[in-house]
């Protein structure tokens, strides 16, 4: 099943939708009101050995295990804040949609994936694994 970011027009491949819900899992089990670019990114990291975006970051010579862990301490933080029924994402979230979608449309396919997002991340630069990224001087892509 496909499906459509509250603030894009194009879909989302069968990939990136079971990103979106596990991001969104990941936000409720870290007890946060929202949904950050920093939970897309780390479930990422449930993508089968070998999935394109893995070998992506690998071959940027990024130590995934080591990245995976510091991303997940540092998006840890409590918020105090009660869990709404819905997690909105963050607007920054919405911003790397738009990227995301922005460069999907420049391919000219129908649906966004995950590489979209993976390059949409690494455009963006401010999020949390963007800046994680920079620190070791990786840019996918």
């Amino acid at each position: 099943m496909t499906m459509y970011h509250p603030k894009t027009t194009l879909r989302m491949d069968a990939e990136f939708t079971a990103l979106c819900e596990r991001a969104t899992a990941l936000a409720r089990s870290f007890d946060h009101d929202y949904v950050g670019v920093e939970h897309y990114f780390l479930s990422l990291r449930t993508l089968p050995a070998g999935h394109p975006v893995l070998r992506t970051l690998s071959a940027s010579g990024l130590n995934l295990p080591d990245f995976w862990a510091e991303l997940e301490r540092m998006a840890k933080v409590v918020t105090g804040r009660r869990v709404p029924a819905i997690l909105p994402n963050t607007p920054r979230s919405d911003r790397v949609m738009a990227i995301a979608e922005s460069l999907a449309r420049a391919e000219r396919v129908a649906e966004m994936g995950l590489m979209h997002f993976l390059f949409a991340v690494a455009q963006e630069r401010e999020s949390l694994p963007a800046r994680l990224l920079a620190q070791r001087r990786v840019t996918p892509g």
